[in-house]
């Protein structure tokens, strides 16, 4: 079904979704049985839109159902080696309920490379205020650093890590992190530099 149904736009005439549309439903289905859903990730190829490995990938941060963390840890690395800047928000978001398991090495440096390197945030996107209110026509804007970090690849892969330290009781995690917090902390985007202050 994710090879046919490619298509991004919608077909309002027919009442059809896009990808994007069927990602939502995936997401759904996956939050409510998420060790099925992170075996059906590793089945995921490259060539299949990235809006579905991150439905599911959203899905098991998402979730309050029981998963083994291993699935999840598989699911990451396996979406991850597609090397898809698409995805990069999504990788650190399905770690999010996992930062006080054990967490394994390459998933932490899976983080820290896309901290380091992802191209998301292009722009400081919290300055910029969204339309006025279709309805009211007033625009209650109030510019939030912080969401605005985590909301984009390199915020929500920062944030994570802080929290992967906070849940760090070896030292093991902060060991791997510790080199690259000047790095981190000269991030150009002003809300990644809150999200590496956490």
């Amino acid at each position: 079904a994710m090879r046919k149904h490619r298509r991004v736009t919608t077909d309002f005439g027919s009442l059809k979704g896009g990808v994007r549309q069927l990602s939502q439903v995936l997401r759904l289905e996956a939050t409510s049985d998420p060790s099925r859903f992170a075996r059906l990730a590793l089945r995921l190829t490259p060539d299949i839109p990235p809006d579905y490995g991150n439905a599911i990938l959203q899905a098991l941060g998402d979730t309050e159902a029981a998963i083994e963390p291993g699935l999840v840890f598989d699911a990451v690395r396996h979406v991850a080696a597609f090397g898809q800047a698409d995805n990069d928000h999504s990788l650190s978001w399905s770690l999010r309920r996992q930062v006080a398991s054990d967490v394994p090495d390459d998933i932490v440096g899976i983080v820290l490379n896309r901290a380091l390197h992802a191209d998301d945030p292009g722009e400081e996107s919290w300055l910029v205020p969204p339309a006025d209110d279709e309805y009211t026509g007033e625009n209650s804007h109030e510019a939030d650093i912080s969401a605005g970090g985590i909301s984009t690849a390199r915020g929500a892969a920062a944030w994570l890590l802080g929290d992967m330290v906070i849940h760090d009781t070896s030292g093991s995690r902060t060991r791997l992190i510790a080199p690259s917090l000047d790095q981190l902390a000269g991030d150009p985007s002003i809300g990644v530099r809150t999200c590496v202050a956490h």
